[in-house]
């Protein structure tokens, strides 16, 4: 069983495409880990303290994680051995976590996020909440299943 925390969930969800992270994206995810984990066991969550590299360069607003302005999981850094490396390359993250989210369809969990926050149609979706991936998803949506810019937000 490979053990996560919220470090490594944060900078796989970067990896895959966020380009920020809220708190209900992260809880929506980790619940939907944690259901499909009762069948694989395949993942433990523990928490612990973030590393100084994630604290280095990822700002956290008591909200939304996201980096630091000026950089990008493609921008050279220095690890503390002194190399320079692409900082997707130094932050901590998981092989299997990644490919399990990689293949996750997150059309759920993002509708869900915009009915919590009262989205009901693109032109009300608050920026600083939504990364990019995620309003591409509900374009997206909208597009396949509505036609006329109101989210169909009713299951």
């Amino acid at each position: 069983m490979e053990k996560l925390n919220t470090e490594i969930l944060i900078n796989s969800l970067f990896i895959i495409g966020f380009d920020k992270v809220d708190s209900v994206l992260f809880t929506y995810t980790l619940g939907k880990l944690s259901i499909d984990n009762c069948k694989e066991r395949l993942f433990e969550f523990e928490d612990e303290e973030t590393t100084k590299v994630f604290n280095k360069y990822i700002d956290y607003d008591g909200i939304v994680f996201k980096l630091k302005e000026g950089y990008t999981l493609d921008t050279n850094v220095s690890s503390k051995e002194g190399y320079v490396f692409p900082l997707k390359n130094l932050l901590h993250k998981n092989r299997k976590l990644i490919e399990y989210l990689n293949n996750l369809d997150f059309s759920e969990i993002i509708l869900k996020k915009a009915e919590l926050y009262g989205v009901r149609n693109i032109e009300q979706i608050d920026k600083s909440r939504f990364s990019s991936k995620e309003i591409e998803i509900l374009k997206h949506l909208d597009l396949t299943k509505n036609k006329n810019k109101t989210l169909n937000l009713k299951r």
